[in-house]
């Protein structure tokens, strides 16, 4: 009984760093348990409430409009690492002047990406962009500018995200997104009740501009309670901060960039090398390894800052032990992905009841991704907690020219949608072994050069 009382109190009542990244992984790994239950809920949902190739189109659409996070320019990331600094430092007042400049700086982004969206949108041919022909044009634009427009103010309020996780408190995150996610579902459920099938404008204001509202609500909350010392102010804003800022955040902003391509234009490559009805293959099998892949993300999730708090503070011994017991944990759940291959095709027959047939190809590509994803995230977390991802920027290119050679030429081998994320799998091994071999160059003191910057 003694034992369990320490253990609890180890893990809940102390404040050591291995003690608060423990205890965030697990309130994350909570939250997350909800929002994979939540996202399984939503394909069968969306699937009864459109047909098969409206929600193909929908799919592909979400991926295009999350494009506009780019637009950040890695400021986010930026913020989160420099936050982190000041924190550590116990510099209140440099906090604020970051937090401050980076709203103001986002926000001339946010009103520019606005008014220049919704001025061009008109002369975009999302038809024929999207594959579709069923979905009358006028009906086409009025969904892209509300998916848009609600994505382009998220990507502004889920700044206040940045700030729990700079504070290392990853799991209130994951909180906001769950709430955004649960209160998205319950209105969609609402729609499906009581409203005809396959109206996709009412839908596409219900889950784009939902989460806007729950961003809203969190950072008034935030600056108002907890974070009142470091709440944004105009006289705050100090532009001579933002070139640091922009310093690092540019290298991110290559990294975001990379990953978006990579990952965003997965289901755009899929419509066009087959058709919006291969894109809900790929993406129900993706579904269910991502959730492994969530799973780790959220152990991953206190990581990030907790790193950059103890290199901040060059306590090597920690991340050293750290990133031990990360590789333990990679093994574990690539055992995990094994196993859930192994049950992919039962699970998907309960799940969907039989009407989709998941082809193993693309179970068996996915699950791959998943297993090199599992081994890469560790590293990824150190030296982006690091801010050393010079290097990690200069990748960009050649990953890109990789994942789309692979992926094209792999799928008009297999004939099949598991060629795209094979595609992403040999991206993500170049990425895997350059990154292993940089955070030990880090670890040990032996990194010069790029491997350094």
């Amino acid at each position: 009984m003694n034992k369990v009382a320490s253990l609890y109190n180890a893990v809940f009542k102390e404040q050591n760093r291995t003690s608060v990244v423990i205890r965030q992984a697990l309130y994350s790994f909570l939250l997350k348990g909800v929002s994979v239950i939540i996202s399984f809920v939503y394909v069968p949902l969306l699937l009864n409430y459109l047909d098969s190739e409206k929600y193909g189109i929908w799919l592909t659409l979400v991926t295009v409009t999350n494009w506009v996070t780019l637009f950040d320019i890695g400021l986010g990331n930026g913020l989160r690492n420099k936050l982190t600094e000041a924190l550590a430092d116990r510099d209140l007042k440099l906090g604020r002047t970051y937090i401050s400049t980076t709203y103001a700086l986002l926000g001339i982004i946010t009103l520019a990406l606005l008014l220049a969206f919704n001025a061009v949108n008109q002369f975009i041919p999302w038809n024929s962009f999207l594959n579709s022909k069923l979905i009358a044009p006028q009906e086409l634009l009025v969904v892209t500018s509300i998916a848009f427009s609600g994505t382009i103010l998220r990507f502004f309020f889920q700044l206040i995200g940045v700030i729990f996780l700079a504070h290392q408190q990853s799991s209130m995150n994951d909180l906001i997104n769950t709430v955004s996610s649960f209160c998205s579902l319950i209105g969609v459920a609402l729609v499906s009740l009581l409203m005809p099938p396959g109206n996709l404008i009412l839908l596409s204001a219900i889950i784009t501009l939902t989460p806007v509202l729950v961003y809203l609500t969190f950072t008034v909350i935030s600056f108002t309670t907890r974070f009142k010392e470091l709440q944004p102010s105009i006289s705050q804003v100090r532009l001579s901060y933002s070139k640091p800022l922009f310093l690092l955040s540019s290298q991110f902003f290559i990294v975001q960039v990379t990953a978006l391509i990579i990952y965003a234009s997965a289901n755009v490559l899929v419509a066009n090398l087959f058709n919006p009805s291969e894109v809900i293959l790929y993406n129900i099998a993706f579904t269910i390894f991502n959730a492994t892949i969530m799973v780790m993300t959220l152990c991953l999730s206190p990581i990030w800052s907790s790193v950059t708090e103890a290199y901040a503070l060059r306590d090597f011994d920690y991340l050293k032990k750290m990133l031990r017991r990360l590789n333990y944990l990679s093994v574990l759940f690539s055992l995990g992905v094994l196993l859930l291959l192994a049950i992919s095709n039962p699970l998907y027959h309960i799940w969907l009841k039989g009407k989709v047939e998941i082809p193993f190809t693309i179970s068996l590509a996915m699950a791959l991704y998943a297993i090199i994803y599992m081994f890469q995230a560790p590293y990824s977390a150190f030296i982006n907690g690091m801010g050393k991802v010079r290097f990690t920027s200069f990748l960009a290119m050649p990953g890109i020219i990789v994942y789309l050679l692979g992926a094209i030429f792999i799928s008009r081998y297999l004939n099949s949608s598991a060629g795209v994320i094979t595609g992403i799998t040999l991206s993500s091994l170049i990425g895997l072994v350059i990154q292993r071999i940089q955070v030990s160059k880090l670890l040990n003191n032996r990194a010069k050069g790029i491997w350094a910057a």
